[in-house]
């Protein structure tokens, strides 16, 4: 998280917040910026967190490649139960994530220039399979008159929208903004009201 960021625009709104992430520091940071604003976090896989007579959500978010970190479809859908039973009527979700199963890149284009400063460079390696693909952070670090490199990998998965959107209006959400840009797709879908 960027210094002096905005942490929670819903929070800022007056919403209640449930932060779920499997990274208890990440939670810690969220925390130690939050100030007085409604906040709770909760350190527990997004999939499985999810409780019987739940207060209903008026908004459930997975931004940023949230879903394309879950294993496998399956947990997709379970899931998107999760949030279908959870949402208050009228309430909102609102997902983004990169389209994986559109044209895969090839060559030189599956290597991504993500962030650059003057003392560390971020750059992504994809490698397509057939349900998931494979990216590989190259991460060079400055240390004094050197650069450090660091490399991981770790899989997405290869999440249709039209699937994703089709699974919504399957539990009765209504899509109400489908739209791609830039290999970025972004998914609002509505509960019925009362």
């Amino acid at each position: 998280m960027a210094t002096g960021c905005r942490q929670s625009p819903l929070a800022e709104r007056g919403f209640y917040v449930l932060a779920v992430d499997t990274c208890q520091r990440l939670l810690d940071v969220l925390v130690a910026r939050a100030r007085d604003l409604p906040i709770e976090t909760l350190c527990a896989d997004i999939v499985e967190c999810w409780v019987e007579n739940q207060d209903p959500a008026g908004v459930v978010v997975c931004m940023g490649d949230t879903l394309t970190h879950l294993g496998s479809q399956r947990e997709v859908s379970e899931l998107l139960d999760h949030v279908a039973s959870t949402l208050a009527p009228g309430g909102l979700f609102i997902t983004t994530f990169r389209n994986y199963v559109g044209q895969p890149l090839e060559g030189d284009q599956r290597f991504i220039a993500v962030r650059a400063d003057d003392d560390r460079i971020l750059t992504c390696y994809l490698e397509y399979l057939e349900d998931h693909v494979r990216v590989h952070d190259i991460v060079h670090v400055r240390a004094g008159h050197e650069w450090q490199l660091t490399v991981s990998s770790y899989d997405k998965l290869r999440l249709d929208p039209d699937w994703l959107a089709m699974e919504l209006e399957r539990r009765g959400l209504k899509i109400i903004i489908d739209r791609a840009a830039r290999g970025m797709v972004t998914l609002a879908a509505r509960s019925q009201d009362s």
